[in-house]
C-alpha cells in the first residue's frame, strides 16, 4: 500500500535517521493478518531499476538490498509460509539503469505500468513468479498515484501489472521509491516497508492482509508494514561485519507485536551459490574479480580490411551489450565489487600493420601496451578490447596454437606503469573462423554463428572470471560449445546457478 509522507522517518543530525512515531495500540484484541489465497514472493528475486543514469547512490542501494535480503530480517516473514510458499532469504538478480528518454512527471497507470511492460516486451527484464522490481527515481522526478503526488502525499508504494500476454507469468510486481530525502539510505524505511509488503501481499489485498473485526479497533486495516509504519529498528549486516541495516519493523501474528526478526530465528538459507550439491555450482573468489561492470567493448580488427565480417561483428556487439544476455549475467553481480549492467560499444579500431604470428606472453601484451602509450586506445575499468584476427594470423599461448589447440582466448595485462585511469586492460582474441578454424573449431558450421559464439564465450569468461566450480571450471566453460539463438543472433550459453542449467539469455 501507500507509505504516506507523514509516516516517513524524520531526518536528524545526531543520527542517520530519527523516528518519532509511537507504536500502535494493539493490546485490546488480537491483530491477525489473514491469508486470502493469492501469490506470495517467498524467495524474492530483486532487480533494481534506476530510472536515469543520475539516480543517486546506486552503489549504496545495491549494497543495501543485497545485505537486507541475506539478513535475519527475512526471518520475520517465515511465519507467513503456506502450503505452497515457504519464505526464506531472497537475492538480488541484477540492476537496470534507464538511459533513454526520461519523464520528470510519471503517473502510475499511464506511465509506469506501460514503461514496465515495454521493458518486458523489449527483453530487458524477464519477470518470474518471485520477481520484484523496485524503481528508484532521481530527485527531479514526481510520481502520481491515485491523485496523490510523491514526497507530498506518499513516500512509496508497491503494486502489480498484468503481463500475461507478453511473458510466461501473470503479473509483474514492482515498487516505486521516489527520492524524498538527501541520501538514498535515508529512505530505508520506505525501501524495507515496500519490500515486506510486496513479498507478503504482491497483489494488494490478495495475500496477507488485516481487516479489523470491529469498528472500534485502534489498528487500521492494511498490510504487514502498514500496522507498524514508522517503527524502526536495525539488524546486523551479514555482508559487512560490525555494521547494521536500518529497517522498518513488520507485524508478527505469532509475537503479536511489530518485529524485526521471526520468533523462530533466522529464515531458511537461500538457494544460491554454495548451497547446492550440483557439481556445476559456481563459487565467488574475489581475488579473481574483474572490474568490468557496464562493459565497454572496443572491437580491434587485427589485419585491417582483411578481417572478415566486420560490420556483422560490430552490429552483434551493439545488440549484445543491452540484450537479455547481459540481464541473465547480472546474477553474478557482487555488491561493492562488481555491478554487472548494460554496456556500450566504442568505435572500432582497424589495424592493417600487423604481424602474422602473435604470442599471448610477449608480442600481444607489447602490442596492446603500445596502443595505450600512443593513446590509440584509452582503457577504462569497464573496457574490453575484442580482437578479431584476419585469416592467416595465428596466436600461441603456452606453446598451444589457435585452431590446432584452442579456438579463442582471453586475458588481461597490467598497464599501471603507463596509464593512470585503470590498472588493468582486458582483452579477448577471436581467430578467423573460416579456413583452418572452420574444420577444427566449427560448432554449427556457420562462420557467422561460430564467430559470435566464441565472442560471447570469451566475454562471459572475462566478466565472470571470479566465479568457478570447485574444480575451477568457469561459468562459460561449463557450457562450452552449447549455442543458443537470441533475437536472430547466436550466442554461447553459460552456467546459471539460479536456473541450475546452461542459459542463453532467452
Amino acid at each position: 500500500m501507500l507509505l504516506f509522507v507523514s509516516q516517513l522517518a524524520i531526518l536528524s543530525q545526531a543520527l542517520p535517521l530519527s523516528f518519532k512515531k509511537a507504536a500502535l495500540d494493539t493490546s485490546s484484541s488480537n491483530v491477525l493478518l489473514t491469508y486470502n489465497g493469492g501469490a506470495l514472493l517467498s524467495r524474492v528475486e530483486v532487480t533494481i531499476i534506476y530510472y536515469g543514469s543520475s539516480t543517486q547512490d546506486k552503489a549504496a542501494l545495491l549494497g543495501y538490498y543485497t545485505s537486507l535480503l541475506a539478513s535475519d530480517y527475512m526471518s520475520v516473514f517465515s511465519e507467513y509460509s503456506t502450503g505452497s510458499y515457504t519464505f526464506g532469504n531472497g537475492s538480488v538478480k541484477g540492476t537496470y539503469t534507464e538511459k533513454g528518454q526520461l519523464l520528470t512527471t510519471l503517473d502510475d497507470i499511464n506511465d509506469i505500468q506501460p514503461y514496465l511492460r515495454g521493458l518486458v516486451q523489449a527483453g530487458v527484464i524477464t519477470p518470474t513468479d518471485n520477481s520484484y522490481f523496485p524503481i528508484h527515481f532521481t530527485a527531479k522526478a514526481t510520481i502520481t498515484q491515485g491523485g496523490g503526488a510523491s514526497c507530498d502525499v506518499f513516500g512509496g508504494y508497491h503494486s502489480n501489472v498484468d503481463v500475461s500476454d507478453i511473458s510466461n507469468v501473470q503479473n509483474l510486481y514492482y515498487g516505486v521509491i521516489p527520492y524524498c530525502r538527501t541520501a538514498a539510505l535515508d529512505m530505508a524505511d520506505a525501501i524495507s516497508h515496500e519490500l515486506g509488503e510486496a513479498i507478503t501481499d504482491p497483489v494488494p489485498g490478495n495475500g496477507w492482509y488485516y481487516l479489523p473485526t470491529s469498528s472500534s479497533s485502534s489498528t487500521p486495516e492494511g498490510e504487514i508494514g502498514d500496522i507498524c509504519v514508522g517503527i524502526m529498528d536495525t539488524v546486523a549486516d551479514p555482508q559487512n561485519s560490525g555494521n547494521t541495516l536500518s529497517v522498518q519493523k513488520m507485524w508478527s501474528n505469532q509475537q503479536q507485536s511489530c518485529a524485526t526478526t521471526g520468533s523462530g530465528g533466522a529464515a531458511p538459507a537461500p538457494d544460491t551459490g554454495g548451497n547446492s550439491s550440483n557439481p556445476n555450482e559456481v563459487y565467488f573468489d574475489s581475488s579473481y574479480a574483474s572490474t568490468i561492470g557496464a562493459v565497454e567493448i572496443t572491437p580491434i580488427y587485427y589485419g585491417g580490411s582483411k578481417v572478415k565480417l566486420q560490420k556483422y561483428i560490430t552490429s552483434f556487439y551493439q545488440y549484445l551489450v543491452t540484450s537479455p544476455y547481459i540481464t541473465a549475467l547480472q546474477e553474478y553481480s557482487v555488491s561493492g565489487v562488481q555491478d554487472i549492467e548494460f554496456g556500450s560499444v566504442k568505435k572500432a579500431y582497424s589495424d592493417s600493420k600487423t604481424k602474422s604470428k602473435l604470442s599471448q606472453e610477449t608480442t600481444l601484451p607489447n602490442y596492446l601496451r603500445g596502443l595505450v602509450k600512443s593513446k590509440t586506445i584509452k582503457p577504462t575499468a569497464n573496457s574490453l578490447f575484442a580482437i578479431h584476427l584476419a585469416p592467416g594470423i595465428t596466436i600461441t599461448s603456452g606453446g598451444a596454437k589457435t585452431c590446432t589447440d584452442f579456438c579463442s582466448l582471453y586475458g588481461n595485462i597490467d598497464i599501471s606503469d603507463i596509464y593512470s585511469k585503470t590498472d588493468t586492460l582486458y582483452y579477448t582474441v577471436i581467430p578467423d573462423q573460416s579456413g583452418k578454424c572452420a574444420g577444427l573449431c566449427a560448432i554449427s558450421g556457420n562462420v557467422q554463428h561460430d564467430t559470435t559464439t566464441y565472442a560471447t564465450a570469451m566475454l562471459v569468461d572475462v566478466i565472470t572470471n571470479a566465479w568457478a566450480t570447485q574444480s575451477s571450471i568457469l561459468v562459460g566453460d561449463i557450457c562450452s560449445g552449447q549455442q543458443a539463438a537470441l533475437s536472430g543472433w547466436t550466442v554461447q550459453q553459460f552456467w546459471s546457478n539460479s536456473a541450475e542449467s546452461c542459459v542463453g539469455g532467452n
